[in-house]
């Protein structure tokens, strides 16, 4: 029996999808929602992007789902108002391994479609169990009438939004254990990869009050942490304490987390300007992803017009996580700083010296136009921010430090050009303060803000292992036009490779540093 989620063609797997939406707080809410065929996903948006000239011209994203309908041949599983119920129906979609399925768990919560009842985050996350559980067994009836291996191997991809990812880790990270009992297995799930949009995975909080807010009006203590321990399947007694992890139900780097950084564009009153910057509007930056899992950063809100669903940046990270080949990391070194002289003269006089140094980082592919596949920049609170002491030791010699900039999925298949070996991306990088505090005093002699340690752009071609089983990379400064110098290979731990790229600006303010880029198999 054939596998009939495997392309031969594009060495891809391609499972049906289950969306799962967010939050829907007021009844109306709920009511848009259940007439939402899609949950909302099939949303677009329109933007306007200056052309050539001086005139804006409209940019159209057409939603998630047409995409993945023209794009990676999915088609959705409406037929003539029905879901599919029986093996016949299935055979009636074009191609049932990649179909687009919604799990539509707000119907019950509807005056018009239930009871008008709400359930609780668990019990969602049990209805989702029951939903995956038909699907396996409807396509398990479908692979025998027509001889395709779908019972044994069938999977299923998620991709969520807001608090749909709470309801799917409920469901990854309590439910599917406690039904499947000793025969859990964390290596050998229905579900293969998870998608979320700026889902509260560490709760949410709001200026002054933190996560103090076990409200029960409109579900809203479904986000204050000690509830969501009980329903993620922590100990009882975990209390306030993080629960952005996995608690090694469900393999991180399966997990991707797409986190919104645009508050000023959430269209619910009142909701950015309560959760305040460094946010989506809703969900603050650092609650936005689970530890140890892939997450990229782009400008975009938590929902409206211009959210993260309906957005070019969020489309392309979804489409490379999961069906890309490559998983590139990427992480700075740094081995030095020089600081500007008096700065430096205050150090040697055991002045207290203070400041922030951000890292900003900005990942966009070859053929990208408007979009970036990340994008962490001060100016829109986003940047990784490191205070200076944590370079230096109490004798003010420097300390090495490292820090993480960023998890990209790369697909070849999506080369412009088939005949090309090299997948291409550019990396911006940039590392500065802007200001420094010298004994509780603002620094003003010869200061201008935004004082820059580096700024660098990099072009880099990668090519996975070929007939020699080698990784291959090379890389240009400032224009792609320019001479791409080759990186030998490292070895890395668990079959990955790393290439080190040499990141130095000899000038003061400056900084000796290296690129690290983590290359590995993907999907």
């Amino acid at each position: 029996m054939t596998n009939p989620y495997y392309s031969r063609d594009e060495n891809t797997h391609f499972y049906p999808i289950i969306f799962v939406r967010g939050f829907a707080m007021r009844d109306a809410d709920i009511e848009q929602a259940v007439n939402e065929p899609f949950s909302g996903f099939e949303n677009g948006s329109t933007l306007l992007r200056q052309g050539v000239g001086d005139d804006l011209v409209p940019f159209y994203f057409e939603s998630p789902v047409i995409r993945l309908v023209t794009q990676c041949g999915y088609s959705d599983v409406y037929q003539n108002g029905r879901e599919p119920q029986t093996a016949e129906d299935l055979a009636g979609l074009k191609d049932p391994g990649r179909a687009l399925w919604v799990y539509r768990y707000y119907e019950q919560a509807s005056e018009n479609f239930g009871d008008g009842q709400r359930d609780e985050v668990e019990s969602l996350a049990s209805g989702l169990y029951d939903l995956i559980e038909r699907l396996r067994n409807l396509y398990g009836d479908y692979g025998k009438r027509v001889g395709a291996n779908y019972g044994s191997t069938f999977k299923v991809f998620i991709v969520a939004h807001s608090m749909g990812g709470l309801v799917v880790r409920s469901y990854l990270q309590k439910v599917l254990p406690a039904r499947q009992g000793a025969k859990f297995n964390p290596k050998k799930l229905p579900v293969d990869k998870v998608f979320t949009y700026g889902t509260p995975h560490n709760g949410i909080e709001l200026q002054g009050l933190g996560n103090r807010i076990n409200v029960g009006l409109y579900d809203i203590n479904n986000f204050y942490r000690p509830n969501m321990a009980k329903y993620l399947g922590f100990a009882s007694n975990h209390g306030n304490k993080p629960v952005n992890s996995l608690n090694g139900k469900f393999p991180a780097e399966r997990l991707f987390a797409l986190i919104g950084t645009n508050e000023s564009d959430y269209d619910v009153p009142l909701s950015a300007a309560a959760v305040g910057a460094m946010s989506d509007g809703l969900v603050r930056i650092k609650n936005a992803y689970t530890r140890g899992s892939p997450r990229a950063h782009v400008h975009r809100a938590h929902g409206g017009p211009v959210g993260l669903v309906n957005s070019e940046d969020g489309y392309q990270n979804l489409h490379r996580f999961l069906f890309g080949d490559t998983r590139i990391d990427g992480k700075l070194e740094i081995n030095s700083l020089t600081l500007p002289r008096k700065i430096e003269q205050a150090q040697r006089d055991n002045k207290s010296v203070n400041a922030n140094l951000y890292f900003e980082t900005v990942v966009s592919v070859r053929g990208g136009r408007g979009w970036n596949l990340t994008r962490r920049k001060f100016s829109e609170n986003s940047a990784v921010r490191r205070q200076l002491s944590r370079f230096y030791t109490r004798r003010k010699k420097f300390r090495p430090d490292t820090v993480a900039l960023f998890s990209s999925f790369l697909r070849k298949h999506l080369l412009i050009n088939k005949r090309m070996k090299y997948m291409a991306f550019a990396i911006e990088l940039g590392v500065f303060t802007d200001r420094f505090e010298v004994d509780r005093k603002w620094w003003l002699d010869e200061h201008f803000d935004g004082i820059s340690f580096l700024r660098q752009k990099l072009f880099i071609e990668i090519a996975p292992p070929g007939d020699d089983g080698n990784w291959k990379l090379k890389y240009a400064t400032n224009s792609p036009e320019s001479t791409y110098k080759q990186v030998d290979a490292q070895p890395g731990p668990a079959g990955q490779c790393l290439f080190v790229i040499p990141v130095t600006n000899n000038k003061r303010p400056g900084l000796d540093a290296q690129l690290i880029l983590d290359a590995s198999a993907w999907s």
